[in-house]
């Protein structure tokens, strides 16, 4: 689990398929208002240890966001829109 204190946060994805030589990157800044809580694992098998994948503080940090979960193909797999 990482915590997040305010600030601007940047973190760069890199994603191939085959060849780590042709590598896609995608760069986000994000500006943290409040403390944001960011689990590091997630594994929903029943065994009552990281089952859910929760933001922590995001609600208060930033009220009216949008959370996109996408494969490594970049299709979305879970959507979720809070309303401002």
């Amino acid at each position: 689990m990482l915590k997040r204190s305010r600030g601007v946060y940047t973190f760069t994805f890199h994603a191939w398929e085959y060849d780590s030589n042709c590598v896609d990157t995608a760069t986000l800044s994000i500006l943290a208002i409040k403390e944001l809580i960011i689990p590091t694992a997630f594994t929903p098998n029943g065994d009552a240890a990281n089952d859910v994948w929760e933001l922590g503080n995001l609600d208060a940090s930033y009220p009216g966001h949008t959370v996109r979960v996408f494969n490594r193909l970049g299709n979305v797999l879970y959507e979720s829109a809070v309303g401002a």
